[in-house]
């Protein structure tokens, strides 16, 4: 690893400084770097090129051959601190290599400090026992203050060797000394490189666990890394990434809650804006997907409203039952009554292409429930209302709706058993709905009843009530949206035949779809074709249940 410094880009003090460097006049090139830093204490350069100048280094290329000796120099450090960029990185990336040549040559070094206190011990006891005589020879030191000499010849030991003895202590003093000065080197050495390894390789491991860990997609524990890095190198932008990792992670699982949390932290990193402005068509087009494999009969989530009954928490995906999937258009009917109210809010006659509960279905629940991309799915419908077999109330006009209930006969004719026609609302709707003791509630159809200021509905048991709730005074009945979605876009549908109805929902139709005056009436026996006698021959009262 090598660092090429761009000098072009330095301050002409810091150039004239390096181009002494290069030239080896260390003095100058010294004092150049110490001018630079008492303007600007901080810069990393000129702290780089004091520990070249103590290092004798005339170029940084020169400083991964320094075997690890730099490391120790304190301008070194600083160098390394006040980096950034490509300067950090590289300086960074020098100190791992460093180290790395400085613990292969450990053991070498091992060897030379266990040589070095071994000598310094020996020099330590042969000291102790030059510099602690015996008793005599104590006593003229005192007395007399000077050195201790040498054996008397009664020791037996000639003056001459006693010139020896006190020559090899002298000897042993200096050995010490030597040995102490080494060891306190090797303690500089060992403890800089300790600290440059704290600091600076460090840090460097826990960054790159960091990228395996979130490599491995254990995003929350590499992001706590980066995040705990602080300013070390680009860690704030790997933590980014990292994030935004996270983010398409959860994107291609399809949880666009968690997608939407993290694109709009991250804001305009990389197409994180573009991302999180996409999140709502993506789950649109999921929706669809889903609601194209559906067989009839199954669920499926389409839209949002408020059902559990807690505003605070926001709405729920509306839950729907599909009738059928044919011809690119899936129908869908309310798993629960969303709503307990009036078919129509003024006391009078009334139809279905008159009533308020049109109205409401088409213009406030509709845009409560969908947002434009979930709108533009579902289809315009030419809807006609049979007359009811029962009774001879006028049916009422044909109308285009988004939104509808269903007739007398398509009730019929979807759900042939009264325990299939059993309803429950949403907790949210509750309070406003009548249900037995099981809980099950009544439920609009579009049918006119036995009078035009009724309309037929379910009552709690599944019983088709042929006569009506009185359209005005029953103000608990259940509301049970019906809606088609166009699938076309998504090519194939579960199902390739439907069950016959009088009035199912047609293809999309353009705003100028032609409107009937009148609609085609069913027979008495058509009904009773195609639903069970008992379904129709219920009455109740017209008003509330």
């Amino acid at each position: 690893m090598s660092i090429k410094l761009d000098l072009s880009s330095l301050s002409p003090a810091l150039q004239t400084a390096y181009s002494y460097l290069a030239e080896g006049n260390w003095r100058n090139a010294n004092d150049c770097f110490d001018l630079v830093l008492k303007q600007s204490p901080l810069d990393p350069y000129a702290c780089l090129g004091k520990a070249m100048t103590s290092a004798n280094v005339r170029s940084a290329e020169e400083l991964s051959f320094c075997q690890g000796d730099v490391l120790d120099d304190p301008f070194f450090s600083a160098a390394l601190k006040y980096a950034e960029g490509d300067l950090k990185n590289d300086l960074t990336q020098l100190v791992v290599r460093l180290n790395y040549d400085r613990q292969k040559a450990q053991p070498q070094r091992s060897a030379i400090e266990t040589e070095a206190q071994e000598e310094s011990v020996l020099a330590a006891e042969l000291a102790e026992s030059a510099e602690t005589p015996d008793a005599t020879e104590k006593a003229n030191w005192d007395e007399e203050g000077g050195e201790v000499p040498a054996r008397e010849a009664s020791a037996g030991e000639s003056e001459e060797n006693g010139q020896e003895t006190v020559g090899v202590v002298k000897g042993k003093k200096k050995k010490k000394k030597t040995a102490a000065v080494i060891a306190a080197l090797l303690v500089v050495l060992l403890g800089a490189g300790g600290a440059a390894a704290w600091f600076y390789l460090i840090p460097l491991m826990k960054y790159n666990k960091a990228v395996d860990l979130i490599n491995d997609k254990q995003y929350d524990e590499g992001l706590a890394i980066f995040e705990a890095l602080g300013d070390f190198s680009d860690a704030p932008e790997q933590y980014k990434t990292g994030l935004y990792v996270k983010g398409l992670n959860y994107l291609t699982e399809n949880d666009f809650d968690n997608c939407a949390v993290i694109f709009e932290e991250l804001g305009d990193f990389k197409d994180s804006r573009e991302l999180l402005d996409s999140l709502d068509m993506r789950r649109v087009s999921l929706e669809i997907r889903t609601i194209a494999a559906a067989g009839e009969g199954e669920t499926v989530a389409f839209g949002t409203y408020e059902t559990d009954g807690d505003e605070e928490n926001g709405a729920e995906p509306l839950q729907w039952l599909v009738l059928s999937n044919r011809d690119d258009m899936v129908t869908l009917i309310a798993q629960q009554s969303v709503a307990g109210m009036r078919f129509h809010f003024n006391n009078g006659e009334t139809s279905w292409a008159e009533c308020s509960l049109r109205s409401w279905l088409n213009g406030t629940f509709f845009t409560t429930a969908f947002d434009q991309n979930e709108a533009d799915f579902v289809c315009k419908n030419y809807i006609a209302t049979p007359a009811n077999p029962d009774f001879p109330s006028a049916p009422g006009e044909a109308t285009v709706d988004k939104v509808y209930l269903l007739s007398l006969n398509e009730a019929l004719t979807y759900f042939k058993k009264a325990g299939d026609r059993k309803l429950t609302c949403t907790p949210a709707s509750y309070p406003d709905t009548y249900t037995d003791d099981s809980d099950n509630c009544c439920w609009w159809l579009r049918t006119s009843g036995a009078r035009l200021e009724s309309a037929v509905g379910v009552d709690a048991s599944g019983q088709v009530m042929t006569v009506g709730y009185d359209c005005y005074k029953n103000d608990q009945i259940g509301v049970r949206p019906v809606i088609s979605v166009d699938i076309s876009g998504v090519g194939g549908s579960a199902s390739a035949s439907a069950p016959a109805e009088e009035s199912a929902p047609s293809e999309p139709v353009p705003e100028t779809a032609p409107v009937e005056t009148t609609s085609p009436a069913i027979t008495t026996a058509s009904v009773e074709t195609t639903a069970p006698v008992e379904t129709t021959a219920s009455v109740a009262p017209t008003t509330a249940p």
